[in-house]
C-alpha cells in the first residue's frame, strides 16, 4: 500500500512536546470527489442510489445490495457515498473495498442495522477511507461474531462521529492497520472490546471516544499484538465506563495512554505481556483518572503492570476508590511510579518485582501506602507523602 504520511499537530496541541513523535498519521481529510452517490430510503423497505447526474442507478428492497453497488461503481479514484437519514436494514456486509472513499451519513438519524452477518462494514487492503456521522447497530450477545467495523491490512482509515450499539463481538476491530484515527465515537454495550487494534497495528490515534460497555467482560480499548506487537499508538482523552478493563496493552510496546477517564472497572489500565511471546515494554501512562473498582475479593487494580511489562512510566495519574483492590500492582522490573495521587483505597502500590522506583507520590486515606512482597528487591522509594495512611510502607 502507498500512503502519504503527515504529522498531525492540531489534535492535541498541548501534548506535542511529550508525544509528538507518535502523532504521525495519513491525512484524514475527505477524499477527492471523483464519484458520488446519494443513498436514501422511503421508510417502507425500499432503497435507492442516486448518482451525481441525478439518475437512480440502483434500487431495490436490499439496502446492502444498493449500497454495495454504489461503492462498486465508484471510479478507481474513489468518491463519496452519502447515506441520508433513515433506517437501513442490512442483510449482508457493506464492503468498502476501494481506496479514497468517504462513507458518511446525516448524523445519528442515519442508522445502519445489521443482525445476521459477521461484519457490518468490512475494509480490507485499502487506504484513505473515512466513515463518519452514522449510527451502527448490531445483534448484541445473541450474535457473538457480529463485529460492526472490521479493518484489515489498511492505512489512513478514519472512523469519527459515529454511534455504535450492541455489537455481538468487537465494535471496531483493526488488524495490521497503521496511521489511522478513531475519534469522537460513542460505543454502547459492545459484547467484546469496544475498540481493538491488533497484530501489528502501529501509529494509530484513539481519541475522545465515549465507551459505556455495561455488558462486556472485555475492554473499552484493547491494543494487542499476540503474533506481532502493536506499537506507537496513542490513546488519549477517552472516557470508559462499566467495563472489565478500561485500556489494555497486551503484547504492545511504546504506546501512550494519556488523559483518559476510566471508572467502574476491574482493571483500569492493564499493562501485560501475558497474551503473547513478545513483551509489553516502554509504555507511558500519563495523567489518567481512574476510579471506582468493580472487582471482588481483591481482584482489581487501577493500573496493573504484570510480567513481561518492563520500563513502564506511570506519572501524573489519579487513582481513587479502589476500596477492595490496589491502585497500582507492579509485577515487572524497571518501572517508574512518579507524581501520582492515590486516595480512598485499600492499597496504594504493591510491588513484587525488583528494580522499581516509587517517588514523589501522594498517598491519602489508605489502609496501606506501599506494600513490598518477596521478589521486590532494589526498590527506590523517595519523596512520597502519606496523609491518613494506616501503614505507610509494609515489607513482607
Amino acid at each position: 500500500m502507498v500512503s502519504n504520511k503527515v504529522a498531525i499537530t492540531s489534535i492535541v496541541a498541548i501534548l506535542s512536546i511529550t508525544i509528538g513523535a507518535y502523532f504521525v498519521l495519513g491525512s484524514a481529510a475527505a477524499p477527492p470527489q471523483y464519484g458520488r452517490y446519494l443513498i436514501s430510503t422511503d421508510g417502507s423497505g425500499n432503497y435507492s442510489a442516486e448518482s451525481a447526474t441525478g439518475g437512480i442507478d440502483y434500487s431495490g428492497t436490499s439496502a446492502s445490495a444498493v449500497i454495495n453497488s454504489a461503492i462498486s461503481s465508484l471510479p478507481a479514484g474513489g468518491g463519496t457515498i452519502f447515506v441520508d437519514a433513515g433506517t437501513y436494514e442490512l442483510t449482508n456486509t457493506i464492503n468498502l473495498n476501494k481506496s479514497n472513499v468517504l462513507l458518511h451519513g446525516a448524523g445519528s438519524s442515519t442508522i445502519l442495522d445489521m443482525q445476521d452477518d459477521e461484519y457490518l462494514i468490512y475494509i480490507k487492503g485499502v487506504d484513505n477511507v473515512t466513515i463518519e456521522n452514522l449510527t451502527l447497530t448490531g445483534a448484541g450477545v445473541e450474535k457473538s461474531s457480529n463485529t460492526l467495523i472490521m479493518i484489515s491490512y489498511d492505512e489512513n482509515i478514519t472512523v469519527q462521529n459515529c454511534y455504535f450499539y450492541e455489537a455481538g463481538a468487537h465494535t471496531i476491530f483493526a488488524v495490521e492497520t497503521d496511521y489511522s484515527l478513531f475519534t469522537r465515537n460513542h460505543v454502547f454495550n459492545s459484547a467484546w472490546d469496544a475498540i481493538a487494534l491488533a497484530q501489528g497495528s502501529d501509529h494509530n490515534i484513539v481519541s475522545d471516544n465515549y465507551v459505556d460497555n455495561t455488558l462486556s467482560f472485555y475492554n473499552g480499548i484493547d491494543i494487542n499484538g499476540r503474533v506481532k506487537a502493536s506499537m506507537h499508538n496513542t490513546i488519549i482523552n477517552n472516557t470508559i465506563l462499566w467495563s472489565h478493563g478500561g485500556i489494555c496493552f497486551d503484547t504492545a510496546s511504546q504506546n501512550i495512554a494519556q488523559g483518559n477517564t476510566i471508572s467502574h472497572v476491574i482493571l483500569g489500565i492493564d499493562n501485560t505481556g501475558a497474551g503473547g511471546t513478545t513483551a509489553t515494554t516502554d509504555n507511558q501512562l500519563i495523567g489518567n483518572t481512574i476510579s471506582y473498582s468493580e472487582g471482588a475479593g481483591g481482584y482489581s487494580a487501577g493500573i496493573q503492570i504484570s510480567g513481561l511489562a518492563d520500563r513502564t512510566t506511570v506519572t501524573g495519574n489519579t487513582i481513587s476508590f479502589f476500596s477492595d483492590g490496589r491502585c497500582i500492582l507492579v509485577g515487572s522490573t524497571n518501572n517508574t511510579i512518579d507524581n501520582n495521587t492515590f486516595n480512598n483505597s485499600y492499597l496504594g502500590v504493591k510491588l513484587s518485582a525488583d528494580l522499581n522506583t516509587v517517588s514523589n507520590n501522594l498517598f491519602q486515606d489508605l489502609t496501606t501506602g506501599i506494600e513490598i512482597y518477596p521478589g521486590g528487591t532494589n526498590i527506590t522509594l523517595s519523596g512520597n507523602t502519606f496523609v491518613n495512611v494506616t501503614i505507610p510502607t509494609s515489607w513482607l
